[in-house]
């Protein structure tokens, strides 16, 4: 015969030895014994709940950051072929709208990367592919909100996935194109005093 369980969760004071009072949350479950006992079966949650509290904090302080550096966050799931898009400005950086799934490897390589760093991006991607392994490239990409090409740089890390067997790779995305133009600009400045000191020195 099969005697019902009620579960809860409560918050208890335990009383110390010092007379201080110490805060537990708990999980307990009350089982009628035939006898008519109760049986109290009680499981400390008190530092799973820390922990989910701490990683909350930290997931926040993470956001912060990566909003105020107009930084986009992201997730692939590289067995599944699937991606998850963290926050706003990944939607910013690739010209999407939140009505658009978010860009699967695949589709980020074929659709979006362009053709001249393409090849290069697979092959170094593919070369890190690995748990633990760390993973940054720069490129060009298009935007279906523009015909010119941006500029991003990708970073991340693989890890594997032990709740749902995959590898995975949680990263960062950036649009630098400002920073590539500057770049470029002084190039060509440096190009042209180069010139400029051959020709004299030719004279």
């Amino acid at each position: 015969r099969a005697y019902p369980a009620v579960v809860s969760v409560q918050k208890w004071a335990f009383l110390r030895p010092d007379g201080g009072r110490t805060p537990v949350l708990g999980a307990a479950s009350r089982i009628s014994s035939p006898d008519g006992h109760l049986v109290l079966i009680a499981l400390d949650r008190t530092q799973i709940r820390q922990a989910e509290t701490r990683s909350w904090k930290s997931d926040q302080r993470l956001r912060m950051a990566a909003d105020s550096l107009n930084i986009g966050i992201f997730e692939w799931n590289l067995t599944k072929n699937t991606a998850s898009w963290e926050n706003d400005h990944m939607y910013q950086i690739f010209g999407r709208s939140r009505k658009q799934p978010p860009l699967r490897y695949s589709d980020f390589l074929e659709q979006v990367v362009d053709f001249q760093d393409r090849e290069a991006f697979d092959h170094a991607f593919s070369k890190a592919r690995h748990p633990g392994n760390v993973f940054a490239f720069a490129c060009r990409i298009h935007r279906p909100d523009s015909s010119n090409l941006s500029w991003i740089e990708i970073s991340g890390k693989f890890y594997q996935n032990e709740a749902v067997p995959s590898l995975c790779m949680i990263g960062i995305a950036q649009d630098i194109s400002e920073q590539k133009v500057y770049e470029q600009t002084i190039e060509k400045i440096n190009d042209q005093l180069e010139q400029r000191v051959q020709d004299r020195t030719a004279k």
